[in-house]
């Protein structure tokens, strides 16, 4: 985790945004921005610098895998990207650091 910070609304607390940058991936480090609410469920997500493959890892950008991640409470329930097994650990351990930082700002 790069940084951790608390979103607020109208002064109220609606949940943590975290800069994440990945253990190795199949092309280096992943850089992504990840926001919880309150209750932890993933409701943002935003690759901002990867060097993944085209057509694999690559994927992490797209509309789906987005979709995908959505409301999801855990790292143990994000898919896997098929073909790219390298950057699809990577991303879970991304978001395993996540969950647990936000685990101990409540």
């Amino acid at each position: 985790i790069l940084y951790a910070a608390v979103v607020k609304k109208n002064g109220e607390v609606i949940g943590n945004v975290f800069h994440v940058e990945t253990p190795e991936g199949f092309g280096g480090t992943v850089e992504f921005l990840l926001m919880l609410n309150r209750e932890g469920k993933v409701v943002g997500f935003e690759v901002l610098n990867h060097a993944e493959s085209e057509g694999y890892g690559a994927e992490i950008t797209s509309e789906n895998y987005k979709k995908s991640v959505m409301n999801k409470v855990s790292a143990e329930k994000i898919e896997a990207i098929s073909g790219a097994t390298v950057t699809s650990k990577a991303m879970e351990a991304g978001f395993e650091a996540a969950f647990e930082a936000a685990s101990k700002l409540k």
